[in-house]
């Protein structure tokens, strides 16, 4: 702590400003408590800086001249003030952001210089709030100039180097060079955007003064030797945060773009915690609400204009957040009247950017949803074709929906793909007539091709898939439709159970070999012990 700060004479004079600003706001601390709270501040605001001695830096006349004046009389207020804005007025623009703040504090043989990222709203007259505006985490820059005898010493910091800093200094060229990061740096353009290439000394002379060099300078360009197809990432920053590849760094852009951020960190927290096992929780389409014997009480306000933003499926600890029935029927109604609807479950990661948001017709997922062959072909397979059939078009959204619950059961958003799979599915009556049979991809069996043993009902259906596959690589069978007459045909449900219907498919995947995929969805109806059967078959290439 300064020593001059016991003395009670001794006061202490402070100075404040928005960094965009014009107006310096003063204030003078008498209390000894006061002026200690402050002092410990900046002594501890010390210890993270580096120390020198004043005359190693080339400092500018003017600022050289206010500073030995304000450390040999500390009332001289207007040279504080020009002081403080001279150093917020060489700021580049970034520094000075709405809400940023400067501060000077000057007593005896001391003067400070902040600039720091919260201030006018902890502002009072005896800077309680001191400890706040100078924490390390909300300082961007600081310079502390401190006398004691005939030495002047300096002590800096700042959150990330800038030219700005080591401008304003005064700091010798070669040292601000390796203060910068030791790289030469040129800036080039390569398809309109701006890239700045860092050279180490020993790279200037390797890469563009050697005749081996890579590149050919001449008429200030850098002629490459051969054609550049791709940049190698090597690193990517955003202030102190660092990130492991690019893909992290555009799932980060994309959720502060789209003001997710929030709403994923709200849903970790309560995820993480056992509220949701002691409390039920709903997700409404505006909020997030807790119900108890006193009502529901609001635990999160949805006010995000882009998305309908989910909370609903199981947490970290097994117990489920649910979602309020009229919040679903509005999402399912939108679907079925093809209306957009934007989706983004707040407790999974945003979708990679090379592939963009997951598309179920009208519904846009903006989560990394898994997928495989089979989902991939029946999307393109409902978006190429109109499928005019309700039955038909139901059917095949309700196995897109059911394979993704299944494939996602890890992922909270699972819940929501069930839900709408079970809708789906009771909206399928067993006295609909199927009127279209879509572009010959679609095969109508009825329930009389799965009696017998099932060894003889799989090699029965694996002949017909390989009868007809070569003309279309992607089947979708229904069984439990007549194919004649295109009426419902149902099966009956306990004689088709989980175990029967893994069998089967198990057992055709044999018989077509390696190069198919094969899988076998059951569709309950809403009769009773009634369903279908659905099989999507693929041709996979790639093995």
């Amino acid at each position: 702590m300064d020593e001059t700060i016991n003395n009670p004479i001794n006061p202490m004079y402070l100075y404040s400003k928005q960094v965009k600003g014009e107006k310096v706001k003063s204030d003078l601390l008498n209390r000894q408590v006061d002026k200690e709270r402050v002092s410990t501040a900046i002594t501890s605001l010390k210890e993270i800086g580096k120390q020198r001695s004043l005359e190693e830096f080339e400092l500018r006349d003017n600022c050289k001249e206010w500073v030995y004046e304000i450390l040999g009389d500390c009332s001289k207020s207007k040279e504080a003030e020009y002081l403080l804005n001279d150093f917020t007025d060489s700021m580049m623009t970034r520094m000075r952001e709405k809400g940023k703040f400067a501060f000077a504090v000057v007593s005896e043989g001391s003067l400070l210089l902040c600039h720091s990222s919260i201030g006018e709203q902890i502002i009072t007259p005896a800077w309680e709030g001191v400890n706040r505006m100078f924490d390390k985490d909300n300082v961007e820059h600081f310079v502390l100039f401190q006398k004691k005898k005939e030495i002047t010493t300096v002590a800096y910091y700042e959150h990330s180097p800038s030219e700005f800093f080591t401008r304003w200094l005064g700091m010798p060229e070669r040292e601000a060079f390796f203060y910068l990061g030791g790289k030469n740096r040129i800036y080039v353009d390569i398809d309109g955007i701006d890239c700045a290439l860092e050279l180490s000394e020993d790279e200037v002379e390797e890469k563009l003064l050697k005749r081996t060099s890579p590149f050919k300078v001449e008429k200030n360009q850098l002629i490459f030797s051969k054609p550049i197809e791709k940049l190698r990432v090597n690193q990517i920053r955003r202030g102190k945060k660092r990130y492991k590849s690019i893909e992290d760094f555009l799932q980060d852009y994309l959720a502060r773009k789209y003001e997710l951020s929030y709403y994923q960190k709200t849903y970790r927290k309560i995820a993480g915690s056992l509220d949701p096992m002691l409390q039920k929780h709903i997700d409404d389409f505006d909020r997030l609400v807790t119900v108890s014997s006193n009502g529901e009480q609001v635990k999160v306000r949805k006010r995000n204009p882009n998305f309908e933003i989910l909370f609903a499926g199981k947490s970290a600890s097994s117990a489920t957040i649910e979602m309020r029935e009229s919040y679903f029927d509005r999402l399912f109604t939108n679907f079925l009247n093809e209306t957009r609807t934007r989706v983004f479950h707040a407790g999974m990661e945003m979708y990679p950017q090379s592939y963009g948001p997951f598309k179920i017709g009208s519904l846009e997922i903006f989560n990394k949803i898994e997928s495989n062959t089979i989902i991939t072909n029946l999307l393109e397979f409902s978006q190429k074709i109109n499928i005019l059939d309700d039955t038909l078009k139901r059917a095949l959204y309700y196995s897109i929906f059911l394979l993704l619950s299944k494939i996602n059961e890890k992922k909270p958003i699972s819940y929501f793909f069930t839900k709408f799979a079970n809708e789906l599915g009771e909206g399928i009556h067993k006295s609909g007539i199927v009127l279209h049979n879509e572009t010959g991809v679609i095969e109508f069996k009825s329930r009389d091709y799965l009696i017998g043993k099932d060894e003889d009902v799989s090699k029965r259906i694996s002949e017909d898939v390989k009868s007809k596959i070569s003309y279309h690589p992607f089947k979708i069978y229904f069984f439990g439709i007549n194919d004649k007459t295109k009426k419902m045909d149902h099966l009956t449900s306990s004689r088709l159970s989980s175990d029967r219907v893994d069998s089967l498919e198990k057992k055709i995947a044999k018989e077509l070999g390696n190069k198919m995929r094969v899988t076998l969805l059951k569709l309950p109806l809403d009769t009773g012990d009634e369903c279908l059967l659905i099989m999507l078959v693929v041709e996979d290439n790639t093995i």
